[in-house]
């Protein structure tokens, strides 16, 4: 049988763009290396769509999660300021290390949005491009980027390259708890 943890890390994505935890350790060490060290053999809560609210998220918390996501925000909603978006923002105080994961497949809107989730507290920003529900693939927006390698490329590269960010590849598959960065 499968973990619930390793259920629930199925659902992660592959892309991860980084900021914040680097405050936390000195100039010497890279970004991905904080990263990985902030994750590995950590509990950690995947982003569900409909599922990974504040509330669920902090009850989570409460029981010994130690890394979790937000659900995922559409970019380009939260940008035009749609109050549920921005409210997808918003962390627990009892999240040790908080990602939010965006929905976008144009840059400046994932920079910009990426920024609001900075603004508001996130760790780490994951691009999501797993999500296969109807509503973001038809916009282009979650597994539909995977049909595109080299649309994706470009998106993850101008994300990282504009801002300095660290990229982390994970793999959450055979039953582990945690992501192998690359």
């Amino acid at each position: 049988m499968i973990p619930v943890v390793s259920l629930l890390l199925l659902c992660c994505c592959l892309v991860t763009c980084c900021f914040g935890l680097s405050s936390n350790v000195s100039n010497n060490s890279s970004t991905s290396a904080v990263i990985r060290k902030a994750l590995t053999g950590k509990m950690i809560l995947a982003p569900l769509t409909r599922g990974g609210n504040l509330p669920f998220r902090r009850l989570c918390a409460d029981f010994g999660m130690e890394t979790s996501m937000s659900e995922m925000i559409y970019a380009r909603s939260l940008l035009r300021g749609d109050k549920i978006e921005k409210a997808r923002l918003r962390r627990a105080r009892n999240e040790h290390v908080y990602g939010v994961q965006l929905a976008t497949n144009q840059i400046s809107e994932g920079l910009e949005a990426a920024k609001e989730a900075e603004k508001a507290g996130a760790d780490f920003v994951d691009l999501n491009c797993g999500c296969p529900i109807h509503d973001a693939t038809r916009r282009g927006l979650g597994s539909s980027l995977l049909r595109s390698p080299k649309k994706l490329g470009n998106l993850v590269n101008g994300l990282s390259h504009s801002r300095g960010w660290s990229i982390g590849r994970y793999d959450p598959w055979p039953y582990c708890s945690a992501g192998i960065f690359e």
